[in-house]
């Protein structure tokens, strides 16, 4: 149980972080597609797009899509980096729960191997020393 949910933690990992590429890639696109349409609006004005304040506005919408798609691929990363975390944790319990399962059935064989000695040794199916 525990392997199955550390590996659906890891593939979740995995493409959190491929999500956060995508996510960066539309960023950038709808950056360009806002610069596309700024030149567009400075051109229709009757201005040339070579412009000290054209060139400024372009510089200002790439920059600031560069840097939204920047914080998109680490916040992907971060929680990538938080699940695959999530997953080792996991696979930790499931190896501390096996050895409990292990260590509780050797204190139940203790424990019967211990009653069967305190009952004076008991033979097959449960007959007592002396007894028929």
């Amino acid at each position: 149980m525990y392997d199955y949910e550390a590996a659906q933690g890891e593939a979740d990992a995995r493409a959190e972080a491929k999500a956060a590429i995508v996510e960066a890639d539309m960023i950038r696109k709808r950056g360009r597609q806002a610069a596309a349409e700024a030149g567009a609006e400075v051109a229709a004005s009757g201005n040339q797009l070579a412009s000290a304040g054209a060139l400024a506005i372009n510089r200002e919408i790439y920059r600031g899509a560069e840097e939204d798609a920047y914080f998109a691929l680490i916040g992907g990363k971060d929680r990538s980096q938080r699940m695959q975390a999530g997953a080792q944790l996991d696979r930790m319990r499931g190896k501390s729960a096996k050895n409990a399962g292990v260590f509780g059935a050797l204190q139940t064989l203790g424990s019967t191997a211990a009653g069967w000695r305190q009952a004076g040794g008991a033979t097959y199916l449960g007959a007592q020393k002396g007894v028929g």
